[in-house]
């Protein structure tokens, strides 16, 4: 397993606004949490030096927005809208401990919860929570299908 601390070094090294979440959780750990975000190498060396078992936090609306399905009600909603032919492209794919956040270029919109049985909506003003993240089981976060970005 990758470290924590040198994932989220790579994450802000390579354009995403990083934040530190609480050890086994999706709570932010910074006082403004994902609005103290940053790719700042030598801010996110010190947030995981004061604590290298943080998990990662990813600003959406900036690189990606995320679509968040959770469980069977969520996988059934996300292949009716697939079916309907409402689903843009997709640039990532994390498998989460409920799910899977599918990444998608960002559209401008904001968060909102529940669109469809199972599936949130993370935009501006939002984040997720990043690979290799760990939940309060002890289940990872993981990539499927690595994320593709355009080159900078």
């Amino acid at each position: 397993m990758a470290s924590l601390r040198g994932s989220a070094l790579w994450y802000a090294n390579r354009g995403h606004l990083v934040f530190p979440l609480k050890p086994g959780q999706k709570v932010p750990a910074t006082r403004n949490g994902f609005k103290d975000a940053s790719m700042s190498p030598e801010t996110v060396l010190a947030w995981w030096t004061t604590n290298p078992n943080y998990n990662i936090g990813l600003v959406t609306g900036h690189l990606y927005d995320v679509i968040d399905v959770d469980g069977d009600e969520g996988f059934t909603s996300y292949a009716h809208m697939v079916a309907q032919g409402h689903m843009p492209n997709m640039i990532g794919i994390v498998e989460t401990p409920r799910g899977a956040h599918r990444y998608i270029r960002p559209t401008g919109d904001g968060c909102a919860a529940g669109i469809m049985p199972g599936i949130d909506y993370r935009g501006h003003g939002g984040y997720v929570v990043a690979p290799p993240s760990i939940n309060e089981n002890g289940i990872e976060y993981r990539w499927a299908i690595p994320i593709d970005l355009p080159a900078s």
